[in-house]
């Protein structure tokens, strides 16, 4: 469903996306109350609103759309707008195209958003000793409707807290900020959906979490900080939190093997490599984010559900390579790279979060992000283990279609 307050941009958008008409069914709505009105009546994959709109403005209908249809893609879709406007989208939009926006552009924008959630709903593959069928994909529909409705990644308390100081000294930093920002998951995944959708000017591509920060900049950040509250500390019990702590240790390890990994391989003239520039940072990026299902669901699902899972970790002594942790991760994988998806980052970090225990199951004929990132994941995990190699967790089929198998011991 398309929105705005203006008749004529309307019609104007409908010519546009006509070529498309085959391929989508499009509704065209004056206004958020007609939009609404219109919700009511059907489903619909996506809605993309104007911002600037009377009455009801495009935040605010998106507002809705999350607390009554939490599955459905929110985008706003807008001309230029201050920076105080822009704030008013940052938690109710998953995404943010400026006008005027080519066809293509928005039928990728779509497309992309809407895949993982098809997956994640309608063909999962059925998890180790899930049950009947029928409970483990109302299970995963629950979660994609989890999914879409978070706006924010919660951080570590005691990470939250430095960041904040920072933010609120007389000689607070950049570089400090960017420094710390880049210990925590749920900083990275925010700023990084902020930067890469372009809600603070064009779409960029960054290949370290301090780049984002210091894209956006303090003046920026600030307001992110304390007016949207953009960033908010993860609520956990002490036994909790320090498994939340290993987790995240686990994660920045993940990152940075993976990045070795990658810079390894392309300088192996042998490799079968794309000579892609961003490829490294994109390794890195995977890797920190790759856990971040894991967060999500968490803290969607609440005491009873999210930190509920967390307790049985803890309970059961489990680590990050355990089986019961394995399981967990495998399972809110998905919902990860769904997230990541929303929120337009890179295709090929969403490919590794997705697929990064299973990495036979994507089209890869080359090394990309998922390769390293498979191959760090399993080190680190027998490690974790005190498993003598990690070869046993290593999908050696994957590695030899790319053309990197005999790379394992090198």
């Amino acid at each position: 469903m398309f929105v705005d307050d203006e008749p004529k941009l309307l019609e104007g958008l409908r010519r546009t996306l006509r070529s498309l008409r085959r391929a989508w069914h499009m509704e065209f709505a004056e206004g958020g109350t007609q939009a609404l009105d219109c919700l009511a009546g059907s489903t619909f994959d996506v809605v993309i609103t104007d911002m600037r709109m009377r009455g009801m403005n495009g935040a605010e209908l998106l507002e809705e759309v999350m607390k009554l249809y939490p599955a459905t893609v929110r985008i706003i879709l807008s001309g230029q707008c201050d920076r105080q406007t822009v704030l008013k989208c940052v938690g109710p939009a998953h995404q943010f195209l400026t006008k005027p926006c080519a066809p293509d552009t928005l039928k990728t924008t779509v497309a992309r958003a809407c895949r993982l959630r098809d997956q994640l709903q309608g063909h999962p593959e059925r998890s180790e000793g899930s049950g009947k069928p029928g409970r483990f994909f109302a299970a995963l529909r629950m979660t994609a409707r989890t999914v879409s409705k978070v706006t924010s990644v919660p951080s570590l308390p005691s990470v939250y807290a430095e960041f904040v100081a920072e933010l609120e000294s007389a000689r607070g930093s950049i570089q400090r900020v960017a420094e710390i920002v880049s210990r925590d998951v749920g900083m990275t995944a925010k700023i990084l959906q902020l930067v890469s959708s372009g809600f603070f000017g064009s779409p960029r591509l960054v290949s370290t979490p301090a780049e984002a920060v210091r894209f956006l900049g303090l003046d920026t950040i600030r307001p992110l900080t304390f007016s949207t509250k953009a960033f908010f500390p993860f609520e956990a019990k002490d036994a909790e939190r320090r498994w939340l702590e290993r987790l995240i240790d686990h994660s920045l390890a993940a990152g940075m093997m993976a990045k070795a990994i990658a810079e390894a391989e392309m300088s192996n003239d042998e490799c079968r490599i794309t000579k892609d520039p961003v490829l490294a940072g994109n390794a890195f990026l995977a890797g920190f984010l790759h856990d971040v299902g894991t967060l999500v669901l968490a803290e969607g699902r609440g005491a009873s559900g999210g930190t509920g899972i967390l307790r049985g970790l803890v309970a059961g002594g489990s680590t990050v390579g355990s089986h019961s942790a394995r399981r967990l991760h495998r399972t809110h994988a998905r919902a990860g790279a769904y997230l990541m998806a929303l929120w337009s980052l890179p295709d090929p970090i969403i490919k590794a979060i997705a697929f990064y225990h299973g990495p036979s199951r994507s089209p890869d004929q080359t090394f990309t992000p998922l390769s390293a990132l498979h191959v760090a994941h399993a080190v680190l995990e027998a490690e974790a283990l005190d498993a003598p190699t990690a070869r046993g967790s290593i999908d050696l089929d994957y590695l030899t279609r790319i053309g990197c198998a005999d790379r394992l011991d090198t």
